[in-house]
């Protein structure tokens, strides 16, 4: 789902390196803990009329964007967005942290 204030969804670019690449990723995210990462190619995020745009900040980070915008009806954008979000959700592979790379 977007931060509603922004628009948009954090994510980490992983691509093919090691899984314990994208772990090492976790502790450059203060304030939050890692239980697992959900993968899902950005070709996935494109079909659903979204797109995803890199900004290296902190390395390797990128956002989700394209959402409904705010000229839609507040519990409709959020209905559309859970939408987009499920088809998503639908298309990727949750690894939990403790699996082996």
């Amino acid at each position: 789902m977007p931060n509603f204030k922004d628009g948009a969804t954090s994510v980490s670019r992983h691509g093919a390196t090691p899984r314990a690449a994208l772990w090492a990723l976790a502790p450059q995210r203060e304030g939050r803990t890692l239980y697992g990462a959900a993968i899902v190619k950005a070709a996935i995020v494109r079909q659903n009329s979204l797109d995803i745009h890199a900004d290296d900040t902190p390395p390797r980070h990128a956002n989700i964007v394209g959402w409904p915008d705010a000229g839609v009806n507040p519990q409709m954008r959020k209905a559309l967005c859970k939408e987009l979000a499920s088809a998503i959700a639908d298309a990727a592979t949750f690894i939990p942290i403790d699996s082996t790379p």
